[in-house]
């Protein structure tokens, strides 16, 4: 499963949430691309947060 860049996580919200096969997708409304798939909505926001600390270090 293919993750965002991070720049584009920070400027795109999820704006649906999709369950697919077991997984949570965040998904960005204009784009239509998955942010991530994770068990839970909550494990993917932690996802998110995760990779915008790491680029602002």
């Amino acid at each position: 499963m293919q993750i965002l860049k991070t720049e584009l996580v920070k400027s795109y919200r999820c704006h649906f949430w999709k369950y697919q096969n077991g997984y949570i997708e965040c998904v960005c409304n204009s784009l239509n691309i998955i942010v991530g798939a994770f068990k839970t909505k909550k494990e993917t926001l932690r996802e998110i947060k995760r990779m915008i600390n790491k680029e602002n270090k």
